[in-house]
């Protein structure tokens, strides 16, 4: 399933789906004295930065990335790196957490004309990791199974994962 470039409308509904989300799990003061601090970044930074770089450098001295993006791709880009610079990560992880990400998911596939998911795909849970469990089709054995380790301490092989590492099977 190849879903087409991100929209204004598509982040904008992200938001609708984040905000309610940022006030249950980390609380309305957090992310309002949150939002607050992002304000001089996106109302003084963000708009000069852009404008200089998109306008006022000659076209040699723009990044590359710069050079070839789109003026959506690059405010993105832009809101993507502060986010990851500056934004704590009790309040960050709230924007890749489940019930942000799966909704917004069903909303790109409606609007590109997906009704149901093309992949089979459902939770695993174990007694020691969780996981999805991704298969074209559910009724055979799978050829191979591609394990995908990601969390938050290092991960050694001689070690077991730590129960924070989420494992998830790519199957073929």
């Amino acid at each position: 399933m190849i879903l087409g470039q991100v929209s204004w409308l598509d982040c904008f509904v992200f938001l609708i789906f984040l905000a309610p989300q940022l006030i249950l799990r980390v609380g309305l003061f957090p992310t309002l004295f949150c939002g607050l601090r992002a304000l001089p970044f996106l109302l003084i930074k963000l708009p000069l930065s852009f404008i200089y770089e998109r306008f006022y450098l000659a076209h040699h001295q723009q990044t590359p990335f710069v050079r070839k993006a789109s003026w959506f791709e690059d405010l993105v880009i832009r809101c993507v790196r502060y986010a990851f610079a500056s934004i704590p990560s009790s309040i960050g992880r709230v924007f890749f957490s489940k019930p942000v990400a799966l909704p917004f998911l069903r909303f790109r596939m409606l609007r590109h004309g997906y009704i149901r998911s093309p992949i089979h795909w459902h939770e695993v849970k174990e007694h020691n990791f969780t996981g999805l469990w991704m298969i074209a089709d559910p009724t055979r054995e799978p050829d191979i199974t591609v394990y995908y380790l990601h969390g938050k301490p290092p991960f050694f092989p001689f070690f077991p994962p730590p129960p924070q590492h989420t494992t998830s099977p790519l199957t073929i």
